[in-house]
């Protein structure tokens, strides 16, 4: 028992020696030897820009349904068409763009606090990440009357925007002046002047939708020339010849 115990001490002090000797001897130097990892750059791209979506005249139909019901008169027809429009199995926006349009527009032009509610938390289940939307989202989690609809917008910005507030912060202070005037003309979402709120997110809109512009190739460049400035080959029959 006594030989156990005295070789079971010798080999805990023979590893308290080695561990001493390789902090000494520089074999772990700490965190100061680690490679130092490259700045984080987030991802500002647009969600339709990646993955992949399965867009069919099946998904098509559904949500022109959708946005059909989203219209209807009854509050709970149009609370289940906002529901269901978050839901990206049913439909996706990247394959049907009009789908962002329409919970845009409920969102804050909807007399049910409940349907602008819905379409809110749809946009971020849609995961549109767009300037359009996002505006649209800030708007609404300062503006609308209801505390439920403000803080579901609110949730909908965080969850949207996660890892890339850097992107889209000098986006919300722009947006801060607009509220501003929403303020001053007393304009709040889901009332009669709400179409004056869908009217001011127009540029943003068109923004989003206009592509980038990029330099085209030498070989594209006569194409964009006006017709007069063309080359016409010598044996080619000039125009209102034939």
């Amino acid at each position: 028992m006594k030989r156990i115990l005295w070789l079971s001490a010798a080999v805990l002090l023979g590893w308290a020696t080695q561990s001493q000797a390789g902090v000494l001897g520089g074999h772990c130097c700490g965190d100061h030897c680690k490679p130092v990892p490259p700045p984080y750059v987030p991802d500002c791209g647009e969600p339709c820009e990646h993955g992949h979506h399965k867009c069919s005249c099946k998904k098509a139909a559904r949500a022109a349904r959708l946005l059909q019901d989203l219209c209807a008169e009854d509050c709970c027809t149009r609370i289940k068409a906002a529901k269901h429009l978050g839901c990206r199995l049913l439909v996706d926006y990247c394959c049907n763009p009009e789908i962002l349009d329409g919970l845009v527009k409920a969102m804050l032009s909807d007399c049910c606090w409940k349907v602008r509610r819905h379409a809110a938390w749809s946009i971020a289940m849609q995961c549109a990440r767009t300037e359009y939307a996002l505006v649209a989202l800030y708007i609404s989690s300062r503006r609308d009357a209801h505390y439920m609809v403000r803080s579901r917008a609110a949730e909908a910005i965080d969850l949207l925007i996660i890892c890339r507030k850097d992107c889209y912060k000098k986006l919300f202070e722009a947006t801060d002046a607009l509220i501003t005037q929403l303020e001053i003309e007393k304009v709040r979402p889901g009332r009669d002047k709400a179409e004056l709120i869908i009217n001011s997110l127009v540029p943003h809109k068109s923004a989003a939708a206009a592509p980038t512009q990029q330099e085209q190739p030498a070989n594209q460049q006569n194409q964009n020339q006006p017709e007069q400035m063309q080359e016409t080959p010598p044996d080619a029959p000039q125009k209102g010849q034939y």
